[in-house]
């Protein structure tokens, strides 16, 4: 379903972030483990955000890393050599695309949105124009049809094909199911026109 709205939704092109999203949020990332801190910190975002620390802080393998993320102008050493990130709102839309999969243009101040550009331009992100997000759309989909999940519900295709129900309770569900997903439709559509008007209102 189209949307209104240009440039709703923002993906991750071609697995571009792939290094940045493990490096600063996974907590399988070894980048972020050092011995005093214990599990203070969760990830590398959390540990190089809130301490001061210099390269003799990492151990040799770290060390590299780091240094690599400096050479493409992630992280930086400031005048008493701590190690920092360059740009923060960089690295909040990376984690947004570790944790949701999806960044919504319009729900951004104006400085957020010239930065998702910008990484659109460096071909991080990609847009689409559409009602619904690839993970709404795959929500539907399990209940919907047999297109993308071998175990979803299909009840559109059941009754596409005269489906007998041979107890009131599963016709029941699925009626309600289909409620339900009428409902959300609507949310999602008044939801669309609610920005639209925001946008117009700011102009």
């Amino acid at each position: 379903i189209p949307s209104l709205l240009e440039k709703k939704y923002f993906y991750e092109k071609d697995e571009k972030l792939k290094g940045l999203k493990y490096y600063f949020f996974s907590d399988q990332s070894g980048l972020f483990y050092i011995e005093w801190f214990e599990r203070k910190y969760k990830n590398f975002y959390g540990l190089i955000s809130k301490e001061n620390l210099k390269f003799n802080n990492f151990h040799n393998y770290q060390i590299d890393i780091l240094k690599s993320l400096i050479k493409e102008n992630i992280l930086y050493t400031d005048e008493n050599d701590y190690i920092k990130i360059t740009n923060k709102k960089f690295i909040s839309l990376v984690w947004e695309i570790y944790k949701k999969w999806v960044i919504s243009y319009y729900l951004y101040s104006d400085l957020i949105q010239k930065e998702i550009l910008e990484m659109e331009n460096l071909w991080y992100l990609y847009f689409k124009s559409t009602l619904l997000s690839y993970l709404e759309s795959s929500y539907f989909n399990y209940y919907l049809n047999d297109s993308e999940f071998s175990n979803s519900y299909g009840i559109r295709n059941k009754n596409m094909h005269w489906y007998y129900y041979w107890d009131k309770n599963g016709s029941y569900n699925d009626y309600m199911i289909v409620i339900k997903l009428i409902i959300l439709i609507f949310l999602k559509i008044e939801d669309e026109l609610y920005m639209i008007d925001k946008i117009k209102t700011s102009k």
